[in-house]
């Protein structure tokens, strides 16, 4: 759990800092979901997680055009 954890922090503070979250909640959950997904695969690397789901995260449809805006 520790390196779910630590991703899913790493990514959230990457989206706070470069004010690219929307809506925590819902940011959590994507991101939560991408990291969970990526270890049932067999990663364990922190930063390749949190890479991962950040991308994942900014390959959002929604996402893309609030900073398009």
């Amino acid at each position: 759990m520790e390196i779910f954890d630590e991703s899913l922090d790493i990514a959230l503070s990457v989206l706070l800092r470069n004010q690219e979250l929307r809506s925590f909640d819902e940011a959590t959950h994507f991101l939560a979901k991408e990291i969970a997904e990526q270890m049932c695969q067999g990663e364990r690397n922190v930063l390749l997680l949190s890479n991962f789901a950040l991308d994942a995260y900014r390959l959002k449809p929604n996402v893309y055009a609030r900073l398009v805006q």
